[in-house]
């Protein structure tokens, strides 16, 4: 079985999946530079990684002025959105609505990992779902975070477990329970 881990476990087999992991595991993190990741509901427009997409459509506004997205993000590794003194973020755009960080993670980084999960690490997916199938594994990214309203980094490991695991729907609800060992 595939398990999530928040923490770096000790005392289980694991897999990092964080950014500086080595190859192919690495690829597996949300910042990861792939190219050419369809943006959704952005016909047209592509992202090197995931992190960008949701980055570069985060609306950063100050003071009496309306937010702006920044499509520099959408190019190279994902990078946090930088915010300066007297700027904040007012939400994410998708489509032409102005969104939450929840939503924005439903609409954007959601379609857009499946998309990296399926059309560029197929083949690393279905390799883990033959690992947990000999033994129990879990993955590990850096991120303890996987409530997809939380603000705080959120956990790509945590959807490959879903995937895996065949609880996406149960995930994408916010029963999380599944993801960690009984």
């Amino acid at each position: 079985m595939i398990y999530w881990s928040p923490t770096r476990p000790a005392d289980h087999e694991m897999i990092d999946m964080r950014v500086d992991a080595p190859v192919p595991w690495c690829r597996f993190h949300l910042a990861y530079q792939h190219g050419h990741i369809p943006i959704p509901q952005m016909p047209g427009h592509s992202s090197e990684s995931v992190q960008g997409i949701v980055e570069g459509l985060a609306l950063v506004a100050r003071s009496g002025q309306p937010g702006k997205i920044n499509p520099g993000y959408f190019m190279g590794p994902g990078r946090p959105r930088r915010i300066q003194k007297g700027q904040w973020c007012v939400g994410y755009r998708v489509g032409t609505r102005a969104v939450s960080i929840g939503e924005a993670r439903q609409n954007l980084l959601m379609p857009a990992y499946l998309w990296v999960l399926h059309n560029r690490l197929k083949a690393f997916v279905k390799r883990l779902d033959q690992m947990g199938r000999d033994k129990d594994l879990h993955l590990y990214d850096g991120a303890s975070n996987i409530d997809i309203h939380d603000p705080k980094p959120f956990s790509g490991a945590a959807v490959v477990v879903s995937l895996i695991n065949g609880t996406l729907r149960q995930f994408e609800r916010g029963d999380t329970e599944h993801l960690l060992p009984h």
